[in-house]
């Protein structure tokens, strides 16, 4: 409860207990977590399994965020997945506000500022590695697997969903770059999407530069929507 009060209070400090958010989080690993939440473009980011713990010895009794779980819904392969949105800066995603901690820590500009250089220094790196060489690695690995797996269920889309999951994560560095790093003016289109039979309502949150139009994945689905202006709250 101190560590949501602190991150949802203006000045970063829980009412409470007199503690800023530097004195209840571990803000690194927060930063980790996002990261990993947002460049995978998990759907269930910052909402669904969330995982948070304490660790005396290494950092004090900070919160710590992790481990990491659960990311079937995520590198493009769901619906309404696409390269240039927001997943972790949601206020909303499976419900009104279960993403609100990560989505207000993302307004705070220490925390912002920490987080693009993360992304540069660290995560970069490891990402160009990850697509230019370890996803193929690891296809190799499991395609024992694989085979067997096809024999099961007559599905032979392996090595498709592999090539896109690597077309998938290029672009979304490609996207991120040009958000953080560049600078470019990016406007928020948030929509509600309906259920898809599997899941029930999800809230959308695409990136769109400033002057362009829609997309077709949105253009699709604006006359289901009803559009409001977020400042004016003009409809």
């Amino acid at each position: 409860q101190s560590a949501e009060n602190a991150i949802l209070s203006e000045d970063s400090t829980d009412i409470l207990s007199g503690k800023t958010l530097q004195e209840i989080i571990y803000i690194d690993s927060w930063v980790n977590k996002y990261l990993i939440e947002e460049v995978f473009a998990n759907i269930d980011g910052s909402a669904y399994s969330q995982f948070f713990y304490r660790s005396d010895q290494q950092t004090g009794g900070l919160i710590c965020a992790g481990p990491v779980w659960d990311y079937d819904k995520s590198m493009g392969l769901w619906p309404c997945c696409v390269p240039e949105a927001m997943y972790a800066n949601r206020s909303s995603v499976w419900s009104e506000n279960d993403g609100i901690l990560f989505h207000t820590l993302y307004k705070k500009e220490s925390f912002e500022s920490l987080l693009k250089d993360t992304y540069e220094k660290k995560f970069i790196p490891l990402l160009t590695q990850l697509v230019d060489k370890k996803i193929d690695d690891y296809a190799q690995r499991i395609n024992c697997s694989v085979m067997m797996n096809e024999v099961r269920w007559g599905y032979a889309g392996f090595q498709e969903e592999v090539e896109e999951i690597k077309t998938f994560l290029s672009q979304r560095m490609e996207f991120l770059e040009r958000l953080w790093l560049q600078g470019d003016d990016y406007c928020l289109v948030e929509m509600e999407l309906p259920g898809d039979g599997y899941t029930g309502m999800c809230f959308a949150c695409y990136a769109v530069k400033r002057g362009d139009i829609l997309p077709d994945y949105i253009q699709n689905l604006k006359n289901k929507c009803t559009w409001y202006d977020a400042d004016s709250n003009e409809i």
